[in-house]
């Protein structure tokens, strides 16, 4: 069986993995940058998870826990061939 996904299925699919694993995306910003690699260096994903700014409504709301801003780097690595 082969399964093809676009670059958009792939992006999503990504988010939909890291919220299974219990890391919540709401208000959070998600970036997915991909290399190419040959042989055993194959395809990656670099996904970089960031807190949405804050909105001038937003920072006027004091009942709002002042978070610091959150960042975190997953590696996502296909070394499976079809």
């Amino acid at each position: 069986m082969r399964i093809h996904l676009d670059e958009g299925e792939i992006n999503q699919a990504i988010k939909d993995f890291i919220e299974a694993t219990g890391v919540p995306l709401s208000g959070k910003e998600i970036t997915v940058h991909f290399t190419a690699g040959r042989g055993e260096n194959g395809p990656k994903a670099q996904i970089e998870i960031v807190k949405t700014p804050v909105t001038a409504e937003e920072a006027t709301d004091t009942s709002q826990p002042d978070n610091e801003q959150e960042a975190a780097i997953l590696f996502v690595n296909d070394d499976e061939e079809d």
